[in-house]
């Protein structure tokens, strides 16, 4: 049985590596398309809740059991905690100097499909789908004429 579980460990920390992996090369290319950040919305932490207490009670079985040596498998833990961080939470957004990212997806202004900007929020078509990043109104005429200069053929219009 100790065998089966260090194997399954083992496999379970360097599934957990290679997925911190490529969420932060992901979380480096959103950084690149956006750029500076200007503003963040950080969005629901339910993914977090749910998984760290299950890492943590993981981390503490192997702990607490004096047949298993933890040092085997703590890279792995380590990669959780560090996955939950870099991972975009559900209904997060960044505005930044040159462009968007919502949840998993990002834009440069020069790449957007449409925008526009209305109440708090500058509004986006990424994929087909409208999404919306928090803006206040104080900061919409510089926001405009950024957005102006580079994709102003993009903006978008309500229909009445």
């Amino acid at each position: 049985m100790t065998e089966f579980l260090y194997q399954l460990l083992f496999a379970a920390s360097i599934e957990m590596i290679l997925a911190t992996a490529v969420v932060g090369a992901i979380a480096v290319k959103h950084r690149q398309t956006v750029g500076p950040l200007q503003r963040k919305e950080r969005g629901s932490a339910k993914l977090v809740m749910i998984f760290l207490p299950i890492t943590l009670a993981l981390l503490f079985t192997i702990q607490f059991r004096s047949d298993l040596e933890i040092n085997r498998f703590l890279p792995g833990l380590v990669a959780v905690g560090l996955c939950l961080l870099l991972l975009p939470r559900t209904g997060s957004s960044v505005l930044g100097a040159k462009g968007v990212r919502v949840g998993w997806r990002s834009r440069s202004f020069a790449k957007m499909e449409e925008w526009r900007l209305t109440g708090d929020h500058l509004r986006v078509l990424i994929a087909g789908e409208w999404r919306a990043v928090f803006v206040p109104v104080a900061e919409h005429p510089e926001l405009r004429g950024r957005l102006e200069a580079i994709c102003a053929d993009r903006e978008s219009r309500f229909k009445v």
